[in-house]
C-alpha cells in the first residue's frame, strides 16, 4: 500500500523536471537521501512513491552509496514507527513492500558476519522496534482478513533477525505491551480458526524475552497492576483451553510469572494488595464466567506451585522458624486462594460448569495436600462447599445426570480429603442417594468411601444402621417408581452390596454382631407391623364375608420400605462373622434370625392367600412375598447359621398355584422358581411339578429372542408384555441349575428344554442388546461354550438326537443326482427347514467333536453338503458359513473321507465368483485347498481320476478364457494358484503318474500364452482385484514352471517392467496385494535365465525398499520374501546382503529408507539358506560397524529403535553366529546411544530401553565368553542405564535441568520419567550377571560347563552401585519409589557379586551421603539373602 499522493505545482508545470528528479534519486546518493527525506510521497508528482524508489535504489547494483542499506533501514524503520498509527488504508505496517524490501536488505549478503553490520545496533538504539511489533501484531488482529499470510511471515522474519540486537534497550513495560499485544492476537483467534506460523515463532521469542526480563526486574509490582488491569482478560482466553502446545504453556507460565514471583505475592502477604486481582477476576466472572471458570482451576494449582517453590523466600527470615513450617504456611496461603475463588464462584448461578471447576478445586487440594489440620478456616471453607453440595443434591432433578455428577464427585473428594469436612454424610446424604441412578458416577465412589472409612474406625454398625434410616425415610407419590429408582440405585447396587458383605465379614467388632443382628430384625419387625396396621385400619368386614382388600398406598409404600431393608439385610446378615464369637453368642445369633425368620415364614400363607384371591391390585402382598423369599434363599446360602428352612406342603402348593396366575409379576414368578428349585435341590418338595412350571415359562407365548435384560428381577415387568419372563427363568436354569436338572428331570423334561434350544426361538437375532443386558442367544452361547454343559449325558444325549432328527428331512436328497446334474434343480425346501438346520449347525458349531460319533460326524456332513448344494448364497449366508464351518472342521480333523470330492471342490471353486462375503470367502477359499490336497494325496497313491477331473476343468477354463478374449482372465484364479502352491511346496514331479504331468504341462502352456499378454499389457490397471488376481497367478505359473522343468530360455522378464510402472503411477493408486506379487514374480525370477543376475538381485532389493513405504503391504512382503529367502543360492544370498549393507552406508538414503534396510536385513538373516554361516557373520560385522559409525543411526529415534530389534533378534535367535569382532562394535554403538546429548525428544522412548537391556541380556546369557574380555565396557553400559532412571527433581530452573539433561541421551527426555517396568527388565538383567548359563555355540554341548559373570564381573560391580547412589545423592534428581523397588532384586545381585572386600574399597571413596545410602541397601541385602540355615 502506498501513501496517498500529495499535490506538487512545481512538478504539474515541469513533468520532465520531475522524470529527471527521480532518475538522480535511483543515481545521485544526494538526491535519494532528498528523495527520502521529503515531506510528501511521492516526492514528485507525477512519480514512484519513496517505497519504489528505495527499492529501485537497492536493485540498482550500479548505483553506488556509502551506508546505502543502512539509509534505507533507518528510513523504512523510522516510517513504521511513525506511521504505525495511521487508517489501515495508507498504514506502512499493512504494505507488503516496505517488509519485503526490509528483509530483502538484512539478508543480503548471508554471509556476511553480523559484525560487517554493526551500523545495525546503534540504529536499533535510536529507532525502538518494540512499538513496530505491537503495531503489527495488533493491525494483524484487527485486520485479520486484510492481512496477508506473506505480509505476516515477512514482517515476523524481520522483527525474528533484529529483535536479540534491541533487546538490551527495552525495558519491561515495553515487553509487557508486546506480550499483551500477542495476547489479543492469539485470543481473536477463535473465530478465525487459524494462526499464523511466523506469528506464533515470533511469540515464542517475545515472551522468552520478557520473562528473562521479569527476573531482573525492580517493578514487578508495577507490571503486575497493568498486567492485571489490561491483560488479564485476554491470558485466561489464551489459556483456557489444554496447554499441551509448547507454545501456549510458554505464554501461560509468562503470566503465572507476572501474578505469582516473589516480589508479587509477598506484597500480597504483607499489605493485602490482592484487591486488584480479585476485583479484576470478579468483573470478567460477572460479564464472561466460562472462561473463568475453566482458568481458575489451573491458576490454583499454579498459585500453589509458586507458593511451594518460593516459601523459603517468603516464609523462612523468621529466626524461629521450624522444621516444616514454611510449608505448612505456603499450604495456608494456598488456601487462601482457595477462599478467593470459592467467593469468585459464588457470584455465578449454581450449575454443572460452577460444580465442575469446584470439584477441579477440591481435587488439587487433595493431590498437593494443602489441607492442615490446624487451619480451621479453610476446613470452614471446605465445610460451607460440602454444606451447599447437599442443599444442591436434595434440590437437583435426578435427570439432571451432569449436575448430580459434579455434585457426587465434590461430596466423593471432600470425604477423601477428610472425613470430618462432610460428618452429615450418613444423615443427609444417604436418604439422597437411595434413588439416584447407579449409573451416574462418582455415587458408588461416595459410597464406597463412607464405607471404607467406617470399616476402618470399626463403626460399621454405625453406617448399617444409617442406611436401614435412609431407606425407612423415603416418601413418594408413585410407588412404583420408587421401587425400581430404589432398587436401581447405588445402595442396593450388586457392587456396593459385595463391598457391604465383604466389610461384614472382616470388620464387625465380636460386640457389634449380635446387636447389630438383633437391630436388624426389630426393623423388619417393625415395617410388618406398620404394614398390617396400616393395611388393617379402616377395613370393615361384614359378617360371612371374608375377603382380603387390596392394600392403600401408604401400606404399599411401607411394603417398598420393607423389600429395601430386606434385601440390604441379607447382605450382612448372610456375612456376620459367627466363626470369632463364643458359643452362646453364636446361639443367640443364630436364634434371633430363626425366630424372625419363622415369623416371616408365617406370613407366606396369608400373603399367598391374599394374592390367590385379590381381583384388584396385589402388588403389595406380591412385595411382602418377594422380601420374605429372597431373604431366606440369601440365608439359606449361609453355612455358618445353619438355619431350618423347612416349608409345608401347603406353602409349596401355594407357590405352584401362585406361579400359573395371570396376574402375578414376572419378578415374584422368578423369585417362586428359585425357591422351589432350591427346595428341589434340597430333597424337600418333588421335582416334576418345579420342572413343569419351569418348562411353562421357557415356552411363554411371547418370542424371547426379542427381550433384553438387565439381569436385575424389579426391571422384568417395566416393558409390561412379559417377554423377560422367558430369558429370566432361562438365565436362573442355566447359571445353577442345570445338573441338578440333568439328573432329576424327567426324558419330557430333558425333551421339552433341548427343543425349546432348537426351536430358533432363542437364537434369532432380531434385536441386539447393550453390551451389558442378557439375551436369549447370548445366555445360550455361555452354557453352550462350557465344557460343563457337555458333560451332563442326558442334556447332551437329547439334543444331539434332536439334531439329528430335525436335520434328517435332508436324507431325503439323493447327494449323488445332486452332483451328477451340471445345475441341480431339486425341488426346494421350505424356508423353515433352512431355519431348523440354522440352528442346528449353529448349536453344532459348539459342540466338541469327541461329544459325535464317527456315525454322527458323517450322517451331519452329508446333510451340510447337500443343502450347500441346493441352497443360494444370496438366501442365507450366516447359515452357508455354518455350514461350511463344519466341513471344514470336519475334513480339517478327520480327513477328507466322503467320496464326492471332486464334484463338491467343483462347486465351490464356482460359488466364489457369487460370494460377497469375506468371512464366507475364506471360508469357501480354506475347504478348496482341503480339497484340492486330497486331491493331490490321492494322486501321489495313484488314484487319479478326480485328479484328472480337476485338471480337465482347469484346461476347459484356460480354453475358454483363450476363445473369449473379452473377459478378464481365466476363471478360478485363487483355486488354480492354490492347486499350484500345494504341488510345489508338498510334492515332486515324479510322484505323479506320467498322464498327470503331461496333464500339467499342457496346462501350465495354456496359461502361460493366455497371461503372458494380460501381464505385460496391464499397465497402470493394478488398483483392483483383478490385476492381484493376475500377478500371482504369474507367480504360481512360474513356480510351476520350474517345478515341472520347463524349457523357461523363451520367458520374460516382467517384473522390472511391472514396478517401473507402478511407481510411475504413484504408490497410492495401486491395490495393497499387488506390492507383494511383483517381488514375488521378481524373486521366481531368479529361476529363469537373467542376462545381469547381478543387477536384478540389487533390483529386489529397491523393490522392497520401495513397496515397504507402504505400511500396509509390509507384514505381506516381508512374508512373501521369508519364504523365498530360503530357497536363495549361496551366491545370491550374499549379493543381497551385500547390497543392503551399501545401502546402510550410503549417504543419501533417508532414514525411512533405512528403516527398510534393516528390516530387509533382519528378514533374510533370520531365513537364511543353508551352508550361510559365513555370510551371516560377515554381514553382520559388516552392518554393525556402519551402524557405530554413521551418526544418523543414534540421531534419529525409529531408526536407533528398529536397528536395535535388528540386533536384539540376531543375538538371541543366531547366538553360535556371534563373534568378538561383533561385539566390540556393538558397545561402540551401544556407547553412542546411551552418551550424553544437548538435544533430546519430546517424549522418553522406553522401547530403547528395552532393546538395548535386551541386547546386552542375549550376551550375558548366550556368549558369556565373547563378553568376558570387555568387561569393563558391559559395566559402563550397566551404569549408563542406571542413571537413565532418574527424573529432574520438581520446580528446577532451566540451567538446572540443562545439568541433569545434557547427561541423558537423545531419546530420553528428564520431564518424561521411565516407568517401573524399564526399572524391572535393568533388575532382571542384573540378576542375569549371577545365574549360570551355558554358552552356545556350534561346539559340543558335553563340553560345556554352566557358569556365570559373578566372579570375573565382581570388580567391575563396583561401578555400576556407584551410578545408583549417586542418582539418590543428587539434589537434582530423583528416582520414584516404584523404580527403586522394582530394581532391588538387581542391586542385591551387585551386591552378592561384589563381596563384602570389594564393599569396603568402595566405601572408601564415597560421600557421606552415598555411605548412608550404601549401608541401608547392604542391610536390606543381608536381611534378605539366604545363609543357609533352614
Amino acid at each position: 500500500m502506498s501513501s496517498a499522493p500529495a499535490t506538487s505545482s512545481v512538478a504539474q508545470k515541469n513533468p520532465h523536471s520531475a522524470a529527471a528528479t527521480n532518475h538522480l534519486a535511483t543515481h545521485n546518493a544526494l538526491e535519494f537521501v532528498r528523495a527520502l527525506k521529503a515531506p510528501t510521497d511521492p516526492p514528485v508528482l507525477p512519480g514512484p512513491s519513496k517505497i519504489d524508489i528505495a527499492e529501485a535504489a537497492w536493485n540498482n547494483n550500479a548505483f553506488y552509496m556509502p551506508n546505502k542499506a543502512e539509509t534505507i533501514v533507518e528510513w523504512i524503520l523510522t516510517r513504521l514507527l511513525k506511521d504505525r498509527a495511521k487508517d489501515p488504508s495508507v498504514n506502512p505496517i499493512l504494505d507488503v513492500r516496505y517488509w519485503s524490501l526490509l528483509e530483502n536488505v538484512l539478508f543480503a549478503q548471508a554471509d556476511i558476519q553480523l559484525r560487517d553490520k554493526a551500523w545495525l545496533v546503534p540504529l536499533l538504539n535510536r529507532i525502538p522496534i518494540a512499538p513496530i511489533a505491537v503495531s503489527l501484531v495488533s493491525l494483524c488482529s484487527q485486520h485479520a482478513v486484510e492481512t496477508s499470510i506473506d505480509l505476516e511471515a515477512k514482517g515476523c522474519q524481520c522483527l525474528f533477525f533484529l529483535w536479540p540486537l534491541a533487546v538490551p534497550k527495552f525495558n519491561s513495560e515495553s515487553l509487557l505491551e508486546c506480550y499483551g499485544a500477542f495476547l489479543v492476537y492469539f485470543a481473536s483467534l477463535g473465530a478465525r480458526r487459524r494462526s499464523s506460523e511466523s506469528l506464533v515463532k515470533l511469540s515464542s521469542l517475545v515472551v522468552a524475552t520478557y520473562r528473562s526480563s521479569l527476573v531482573n526486574t525492580a517493578n514487578k509490582k508495577k507490571l503486575y497492576t497493568t498486567f492485571t488491569q489490561t491483560h488479564l482478560r485476554h491470558w485466561l482466553e489464551c489459556s483456557a483451553d489444554v496447554l499441551s502446545v509448547p507454545e501456549k504453556s510458554e505464554r501461560y507460565e509468562a503470566g503465572i510469572e507476572t501474578l505469582f514471583n516473589v516480589d508479587t505475592l509477598r506484597s500480597v502477604q504483607e499489605v493485602h494488595a490482592a484487591n486488584t486481582f480479585e476485583k479484576a477476576l470478579a468483573n470478567l466472572i460477572s460479564t464472561q464466567p466460562d472462561i473463568v471458570l475453566q482458568s481458575l482451576p489451573r491458576l490454583f494449582r499454579s498459585h500453589g506451585q509458586t507458593q511451594i517453590k518460593y516459601r523459603a523466600a517468603l516464609y523462612g527470615q523468621g529466626s524461629k522458624q521450624t522444621t516444616g513450617s514454611t510449608t505448612e504456611q505456603a499450604r495456608s496461603a494456598s488456601m487462601g486462594f482457595l477462599t478467593l475463588c470459592e467467593s469468585l464462584l459464588s457470584q455465578v448461578p449454581e450449575n454443572e460448569a460452577v460444580w465442575t471447576a469446584r470439584v477441579s478445586l477440591l481435587r488439587i487440594v487433595d493431590q498437593e495436600g494443602l489441607l492442615s489440620r490446624s487451619d480451621e478456616d479453610s476446613a470452614a471453607v471446605l465445610r460451607r462447599i460440602g454444606e451447599s453440595a447437599v442443599l444442591s443434591l436434595g434440590s437437583a432433578k435426578q435427570e439432571d445426570h451432569g449436575f448430580v455428577k459434579a455434585l457426587l464427585s465434590a461430596l466423593t473428594t471432600l470425604t477423601h480429603i477428610d472425613y470430618d469436612l462432610v460428618p452429615f454424610g450418613l444423615t443427609r446424604v444417604l436418604p439422597l442417594l437411595v434413588t439416584v441412578p447407579s449409573s451416574v458416577q462418582h455415587s458408588g465412589t461416595y459410597l464406597q468411601q463412607l464405607l471404607e472409612y467406617h470399616a476402618k474406625t470399626r463403626t460399621l454398625d454405625i453406617y448399617v444402621t444409617a442406611s436401614f434410616h435412609a431407606f425407612t425415610s423415603l416418601s413418594s407419590v408413585d410407588n412404583r417408581t420408587l421401587y425400581i429408582s430404589a432398587l436401581s440405585g447405588p445402595l442396593l447396587h450388586h457392587t456396593h452390596l459385595e463391598s457391604i458383605s465383604r466389610s461384614a465379614r472382616t470388620y464387625f467388632t465380636p460386640g457389634q454382631v449380635l446387636e447389630t443382628a438383633q437391630s436388624i430384625i426389630r426393623r423388619l419387625k417393625d415395617l410388618l407391623e406398620e404394614w398390617e396396621n396400616v393395611h388393617t385400619e379402616g377395613i370393615v368386614r361384614p359378617k360371612k364375608k371374608r375377603k382380603l382388600d387390596s392394600p392403600s398406598d401408604s401400606a404399599v409404600l411401607t411394603m417398598v420400605k420393607f423389600v429395601l431393608v430386606a434385601r440390604f439385610s441379607a447382605a450382612v446378615l448372610a456375612s456376620l462373622p459367627l466363626h470369632f464369637l463364643l458359643p452362646d453368642v453364636q446361639s443367640a445369633v443364630r436364634n434371633t434370625i430363626q425366630e424372625a425368620l419363622d415369623t416371616l415364614s408365617s406370613k407366606l400363607r396369608t400373603a399367598f392367600k391374599a394374592v390367590e384371591k385379590s381381583d384388584g391390585d396385589s402388588w403389595g402382598w406380591q412385595l411382602l412375598i418377594i422380601a420374605i423369599l429372597s431373604l431366606r434363599y440369601a440365608l439359606a446360602n449361609t453355612s455358618d447359621l445353619r438355619l431350618s428352612l423347612e416349608s409345608g406342603d401347603k406353602t409349596i402348593s401355594k407357590m405352584l398355584s401362585c406361579v400359573k396366575a395371570s396376574h402375578v409379576f414376572p419378578e415374584l414368578r422368578v423369585e417362586i422358581l428359585r425357591f422351589l428349585l432350591y427346595n428341589t435341590d434340597q430333597g424337600r418338595c418333588e421335582a416334576d411339578p418345579v420342572f413343569n412350571q419351569v418348562i411353562a415359562c421357557l415356552y411363554g407365548d411371547v418370542a424371547p429372542h426379542e427381550a433384553t435384560w438387565t439381569g436385575r428381577l424389579h426391571q422384568l415387568d417395566q416393558d409390561g408384555n412379559g417377554s423377560c419372563l422367558s430369558l429370566a427363568v432361562l438365565h436362573l436354569l442355566c447359571s445353577r441349575w442345570l445338573p441338578m436338572f440333568n439328573q432329576l428331570a424327567s426324558d419330557d423334561h430333558i425333551h421339552s428344554f433341548t427343543k425349546s434350544i432348537l426351536s430358533g426361538r432363542y437364537l434369532e437375532r432380531t434385536s441386539a442388546g447393550s453390551g451389558k443386558s442378557l439375551t436369549c442367544a447370548t445366555e445360550l452361547q455361555q452354557i453352550l461354550q462350557d465344557a460343563q454343559f457337555w458333560e451332563l449325558n442326558r442334556l447332551r444325549e437329547s439334543l444331539l438326537a434332536h439334531i439329528s432328527a430335525e436335520t434328517s428331512s435332508w436324507d431325503s436328497y439323493d447327494l449323488n443326482s445332486i452332483l451328477k446334474k451340471p445345475s441341480p434343480t431339486p425341488k426346494r425346501p421350505p424356508a423353515q427347514s433352512f431355519n431348523t438346520l440354522r440352528t442346528s449347525f449353529e448349536v453344532i458349531l459348539y459342540t466338541p467333536q469327541e461329544c459325535l460319533s464317527r456315525e454322527s460326524r458323517n450322517e451331519l456332513l452329508r446333510r451340510a453338503m447337500t443343502a450347500d448344494l441346493i441352497m443360494k448364497i444370496d438366501h442365507d449366508w450366516i447359515l452357508l458359513v455354518h455350514l461350511r464351518e463344519f466341513i471344514r472342521r470336519t475334513t480339517s480333523e478327520s480327513g477328507v473321507e466322503h467320496p464326492y470330492v471332486a464334484p463338491y471342490l467343483f462347486h465351490l471353486m464356482r460359488s466364489q465368483f457369487s460370494s460377497r462375503n469375506q468371512q464366507l470367502e475364506s471360508l469357501t477359499q480354506e475347504l478348496i485347498r482341503i480339497h484340492i490336497s486330497a486331491v493331490v494325496t490321492a494322486a501321489v497313491r495313484q488314484k487319479t481320476e478326480d485328479m484328472g477331473c480337476l485338471l480337465q476343468e482347469f484346461l476347459e477354463a484356460a480354453a475358454s478364457a483363450t476363445v473369449e478374449p473379452s473377459t478378464a482372465g481365466v476363471r478360478y484364479p485363487a483355486s488354480l494358484m492354490t492347486f499350484f502352491n500345494v504341488l510345489v511346496n508338498g510334492h515332486m514331479a515324479s510322484h505323479f503318474t506320467e498322464d498327470t504331468v503331461q496333464t500339467l504341462r499342457q496346462l501350465q502352456e495354456r496359461l502361460f500364452t493366455l497371461l503372458l499378454p494380460q501381464v505385460n499389457t496391464r499397465g497402470g490397471k493394478f488398483n483392483s482385484t483383478s490385476g492381484f488376481s493376475i500377478l500371482s497367478l504369474w507367480w504360481s505359473l512360474l513356480s510351476l514352471r520350474r517345478w515341472l522343468f520347463v524349457d523357461t530360455s523363451q520367458t520374460p522378464l516382467v517384473s522390472t517392467g511391472l514396478a517401473s510402472q507402478i511407481l510411475s503411477t504413484g504408490l497410492d493408486t495401486v491395490a495393497t496385494d499387488v506390492y507383494p506379487s511383483i517381488l514375488a514374480i521378481a524373486l521366481e525370477e531368479l529361476h529363469l535365465q537373467l542376462p545381469d543376475r547381478q543387477a536384478h538381485l540389487d533390483f529386489i532389493v529397491a523393490v522392497y525398499l520401495s513397496f515397504s513405504h507402504t505400511v500396509e503391504a509390509r507384514t505381506q512382503l516381508d512374508s512373501t520374501l521369508s519364504k523365498s529367502s530360503r530357497r536363495l543360492q549361496a551366491q545370491d544370498f550374499e549379493h543381497i546382503l551385500g547390497a543392503v549393507a551399501d545401502g546402510l552406508g550410503d549417504g543419501i538414503l533417508s532414514a525411512e529408507d533405512l528403516t527398510g534396510l534393516i528390516r530387509l536385513s533382519g528378514l533374510l538373516l533370520q531365513s537364511a539358506p543353508e551352508g550361510t554361516l559365513k555370510v551371516v557373520q560377515k554381514h553382520t560385522a559388516q552392518c554393525l560397524a556402519i551402524i557405530a559409525n554413521r551418526p544418523l543411526f543414534v540421531v534419529d529415534t525409529a531408526l536407533t529403535l528398529k536397528t536395535l530389534e535388528f540386533i536384539s533378534r540376531h543375538f538371541n535367535e543366531r547366538p553360535a553366529a556371534i563373534r568378538s569382532i561383533d561385539v566390540s562394535t556393538l558397545w561402540s554403538f551401544l556407547s553412542h546411544c546411551l552418551s550424553g546429548s544437548t538435544s533430546h525428544t519430546n517424549t522418553t522412548s522406553t522401547a530403547i530401553f528395552q532393546e538395548i537391556v535386551s541386547v546386552i541380556s542375549a550376551l550375558v546369557r548366550l556368549r558369556r565368553d565373547l563378553i568376558l574380555p570387555t568387561l569393563p565396557l558391559l559395566g559402563h553400559a550397566l551404569h549408563k542405564l542406571v542413571l537413565i532412571l532418574r527424573t529432574l527433581t520438581p520446580n528446577l530452573g532451566a540451567t538446572q535441568s540443562k545439568l541433569v539433561s545434557d547427561t541423558l541421551p537423545m531419546w530420553v527426555n528428564a520431564t518424561d520419567a521411565v516407568t517401573p517396568e524399564e526399572s524391572k527388565a535393568l533388575a532382571r538383567l542384573l540378576t542375569t550377571l549371577a545365574t549360570k548359563s551355558l554358552i552356545r555355540t556350534h561346539h559340543s554341548v558335553e563340553t560345556k560347563k554352566a557358569d556365570s559373570l559373578a566372579r570375573p564381573f565382581s570388580k567391575h560391580a563396583a561401578h555400576v552401585l556407584v551410578a545408583y547412589l549417586a542418582a539418590l545423592n543428587d539434589p537434582l534428581c530423583v528416582m520414584s519409589s516404584a523404580i527403586r523397588k522394582e530394581l532391588e532384586p538387581g542391586l542385591f545381585a551387585l551386591c552378592e557379586i561384589m563381596g563384602e572386600q570389594n564393599r569396603d574399597a568402595l566405601m572408601v571413596t564415597l560421600n557421606a551421603g552415598e555411605k548412608a545410602v550404601m549401608k541401608g541397601l547392604w542391610r536390606a541385602y543381608e536381611k534378605q539373602r539366604y545363609i543357609g540355615k533352614g
